[in-house]
């Protein structure tokens, strides 16, 4: 593989059946909680905002995979639709690593702006998804439907399986050092007040991080 093709994640279909299966999956969950999202204002609580968001991109990955769009497209809409792959495949890891880094914020500075913390974490997420996107579009890559039955990792080529798992490790590895790093903080004098006031928020963000470290855990 050349140093260029390091960065895609993108080029021949795995297969079917397990992928449409765990893809129809998560569109059922991941709609749960988008339209739960929406539905109630009481479940807008932080750090609701954030399992939110990385659900509609969890959503349209899966929604990518549920429908074989790969069938109708030619060079040039098969190159954007792995562009398009890219960009959820990294955004989805960078909202987790966002979760994660929330959990230990606010378990360390109860007095953290959420709502700022917010922009700066879609900054973060829609950012490097789109600069790895941008890295495979520009690329010399060739998507060529005719030659590849899809645009997604070749699960043949173990260069580009080892991109993609070393995407996902170092994020699952990153939410684990988060989250020892949570348990170990001892807050100051009148921090432990101020923690207590919050500690729904803590609550949730930590069994929504520790559920889904455990769920990569057993994918990867």
């Amino acid at each position: 593989m050349k140093t260029h093709e390091a960065y895609a994640l993108t080029d021949v279909q795995p297969d079917a059946l397990p992928t449409r299966t765990g893809a129809f999956i998560s569109v059922i969950s991941c709609s749960i909680i988008v339209f739960s999202y929406l539905w109630k204002r009481k479940w807008r609580r932080h750090p609701n905002p954030l399992i939110y968001w990385k659900s509609v991109v969890d959503l349209l990955y899966a929604l990518r995979f549920q429908y074989g769009w790969d069938r109708y497209t030619n060079a040039l809409s098969c190159r954007s639709l792995a562009t398009l792959t890219q960009f959820f495949t990294f955004s989805s890891e960078c909202w987790f690593l966002s979760m994660s880094f929330n959990l230990y914020q606010c378990s360390t500075n109860p007095f953290t702006n959420l709502k700022q913390n917010l922009r700066w974490y879609h900054l973060f997420s829609w950012g490097v998804g789109a600069l790895f996107a941008a890295i495979l579009w520009i690329s010399s890559l060739e998507f060529d439907p005719k030659v590849h039955p899809s645009c997604f990792v070749d699960e043949t080529d173990a260069d580009q399986l080892l991109v993609y798992y070393v995407v996902v490790i170092l994020a699952v590895l990153c939410a684990v050092i988060f989250a020892v790093l949570e348990t170990q903080t001892h807050p100051f004098g009148g921090m432990k007040e101020a923690l207590e006031a919050k500690k729904d928020v803590i609550r949730s963000a930590r069994i929504f991080t520790v559920a889904y470290i455990i769920y990569q855990i057993i994918l990867i």
